[in-house]
């Protein structure tokens, strides 16, 4: 007999002894079945085909858990979280962060406060990869800032000024 043949035929034998387990003691269970099946043949039956022939030989599959049991594990469980709604107390208020150590966060958080501020004149160097962005209120800071930078080796292909100025533009609402 080939081997499909000797398996398909060793799995009815255990159906078939399911059945004859039920007709002894109908009380069993269907673990306690599983387990006499492997004890008798050494090996198990498929889970789901063991499971539909216990419930065809009249066998009673219960839920894993009761339902009174579930909802006293969902009221225990919900009592030990916190409260939401509005008697919850409110988060911690998120801290500002530092600026960081690496030099693109500083870079970052420079060019952020920079921009926020929005000063008449905007003096952009980009150095190394990051810009810094300076703000100032007149053009004279601005024009000393930039001679500065000249001084001290920025080349002035890496100097940007702006002043700010305004703009006519038409909104149609």
């Amino acid at each position: 007999m080939p081997r499909d043949a000797k398996s398909i035929e060793l799995a009815n034998k255990k159906a078939a002894y399911i059945g004859e387990l039920l007709k002894d003691e109908p009380k069993l269970s269907l673990l306690a079945v599983r387990k006499k099946i492997q004890e008798k043949f050494e090996a198990s039956l498929n889970f789901k085909r063991s499971r539909a022939e216990f419930i065809a030989a009249g066998g009673k599959v219960r839920a894993k858990h009761s339902s009174k049991r579930r909802r006293k594990n969902v009221l225990a469980a919900s009592e030990a979280l916190p409260k939401r709604g509005p008697g919850r107390p409110p988060k911690n208020a998120k801290q500002d962060r530092g600026p960081g150590r690496r030099k693109a966060d500083r870079s970052a958080v420079e060019t952020t406060a920079a921009l926020r501020k929005f000063g008449q004149h905007l003096v952009v160097i980009s150095a190394e990869g990051s810009p810094l962005i300076r703000t100032f209120a007149n053009k004279g800071e601005a024009s000393a800032f930039v001679q500065s930078q000249l001084k001290v080796g920025t080349p002035l292909t890496e100097i940007a000024a702006y002043s700010r100025d305004s703009l006519s533009i038409n909104l149609d609402v």
